[in-house]
């Protein structure tokens, strides 16, 4: 009976050196996978443009799934990653923006023209290496892919006051963003209408070879004359520096004698301190 009981005790020492050495060995509940947290930085957007209360997240490579994301404070991915590169997506909801999987569309309006002023649009794709038996802490900056163009033009001829309506369409203008590739996407047929005092546009980009502006007036009388301008050569770096506006000024001459034709003339980038009251006047 003592050998009996020397052996068991024994075999329970052993039990416990191993359960002791499984201990030692893995450092998380997931011992063949790894956890993600993830924190949003956004600091480069534009003074305008708020922080979004939650942002979107899609684990692209392994699920189809997106999953919302409190944008002011670290999110602890709810899945567990295989020790392998992954791929995440991450972008805000904007108004007058549309997200079909991973493409973002402008709104439109008025059959093909875009919606003038869509929300801010921020996004950024991060590849990532997850880490077996441990916590990855992982960093997305966050970018803007929507910029404001705001026109100021100035009323250097004729009596601003018979202008009792102008509309604005720029076309070169990008339609649509992919998240993935995170670039812009679509052909420059694309259009935008802004019928206001103002000439105000929130743009994904410029795309294709050639920028147009044209300038619809209706004057009090009734009559109206349309003013087509090439703005391509102005545009050319719009797609540089997404959070800082573009101004762009010139001068319209408007007719004082019959048969006069409208015309601006003196186009060229402004700057924010011309650019804040953005009208016709």
């Amino acid at each position: 009976m003592q050998t009996i009981r020397y052996i068991m005790s024994g075999v329970a020492g052993l039990l416990l050196l191993n359960s002791c050495v499984k201990d030692e060995l893995y450092k998380t509940p997931h011992p063949d996978k790894g956890r993600i947290t993830i924190t949003a930085d956004w600091s480069h957007r534009s003074t305008d443009c708020p922080l979004p209360e939650e942002y979107v997240l899609l684990h692209s490579c392994c699920e189809g799934t997106a999953l919302k994301a409190p944008a002011d404070r670290e999110f602890c991915h709810p899945s567990l990653f295989e020790p392998n590169s992954h791929t995440l997506i991450a972008w805000n909801e904007a108004d007058g923006i549309t997200i079909d999987h991973t493409t973002a569309h402008i709104n439109t309006v008025e059959g093909d023209l875009l919606e003038s002023l869509p929300g801010y649009l921020l996004t950024e794709v991060q590849n990532i290496n997850a880490i077996k038996d441990d916590t990855l802490e992982v960093e997305i900056y966050m970018k803007q892919k929507t910029r404001d163009l705001l026109f100021e033009l100035t009323v250097k001829e004729g009596d601003p006051d018979r202008i009792s309506n102008i509309t604005g369409t720029l076309s070169g203008i990008a339609g649509s963003f992919d998240l993935s590739s995170q670039r812009i996407c679509g052909e420059a047929r694309h259009k935008f209408s802004f019928i206001n005092p103002s000439l105000a546009y929130r743009l994904l980009g410029t795309t294709g070879l050639k920028q147009s502006l044209r300038i619809d007036l209706t004057f009090t009388d009734g009559s109206s004359q349309t003013i087509e301008n090439d703005l391509t050569d102005l545009l050319k770096n719009f797609n540089d520096d997404m959070p800082t506006p573009m101004y762009i000024t010139g001068d319209l001459l408007t007719p004082i004698e019959a048969d006069m034709t409208a015309t601006i003339v003196g186009w060229e980038n402004g700057n924010e301190e011309n650019g804040e009251n953005i009208e016709i006047y």
